[in-house]
């Protein structure tokens, strides 16, 4: 194989596609820390820490695009150790860097980021069932089937909006982080698509995996800038 087809390859063994949202946990640390700061709840941070982590963030994301890249039963990286990594560990690490403190309310606050970049795995495995059964490959959407996945996917979409109004309710959240509800619609139409698949026939969420990653952009851009603004309102 020449350089430009093992250069091809290798974008398409790390779904460019999915970079910038590798970025979203990142982010909203970032941005829930400045928050933080504006209203005295921490005492400094670093910016460019925070960028650091969100280039790691990145790098991390290639690399777990890599190895799914090569799905089996040894290596394949389940949505659980996804939203360990993505829902925890980054917003938790980019914090600490930042602040050199342990904020645990971060846990609390990127858990519908995390719910979301999970169902960005739920949507491509939901789509490969078949093929993933077919090469013993046990992915939590082939042990719940079809009809379950469609389930789990509908849930960690709905869940991700309640809890940012259960967020704000308690005061984690400033109202204004309300704005994520600008890309509800968004989150509905993938939802009408995942329930239009098919034992027979999965060409309606063939590119869901893609839409969700949209929707986790816009829902972070959302959620970032809300955070970003609530000091000064």
């Amino acid at each position: 194989m020449d350089s430009k087809g093992k250069l091809k390859n290798l974008i398409i063994a790390t779904q460019s596609w999915t970079l910038t949202a590798s970025g979203s946990s990142a982010l909203i640390a970032i941005s829930y820390v400045f928050y933080l700061y504006k209203i005295g709840a921490v005492a400094e941070f670093n910016w460019l820490l925070g960028l650091i982590a969100l280039f790691v963030a990145i790098i991390l994301q290639i690399f777990v695009n890599l190895i799914n890249g090569k799905k089996d039963s040894k290596y394949f990286i389940g949505e659980l150790l996804v939203y360990v990594a993505y829902g925890l560990l980054i917003p938790l690490g980019v914090s600490f860097v930042m602040t050199s403190e342990i904020i645990l309310r971060m846990l609390i606050v990127s858990i519908p980021v995390g719910l979301l970049i999970v169902a960005v795995v739920y949507a491509n495995n939901t789509r490969d069932i078949k093929k993933d059964k077919d090469a013993n490959i046990k992915t939590e959407a082939v042990r719940l089937g079809l009809e379950g996945a469609q389930v789990t996917y509908q849930t960690l979409l709905f869940a991700a909006y309640l809890l940012i109004a259960i967020l704000v309710s308690v005061e984690l959240l400033h109202p204004i982080t309300f704005l994520t509800l600008l890309s509800f619609p968004l989150a509905n139409r993938n939802i009408k698509k995942m329930k239009m698949a098919q034992h027979n026939d999965n060409s309606h969420i063939q590119q869901l995996d893609r839409q969700t990653a949209k929707l986790l952009i816009l829902f972070v851009v959302f959620n970032s800038a809300a955070n970003f603004i609530a000091p000064f309102i």
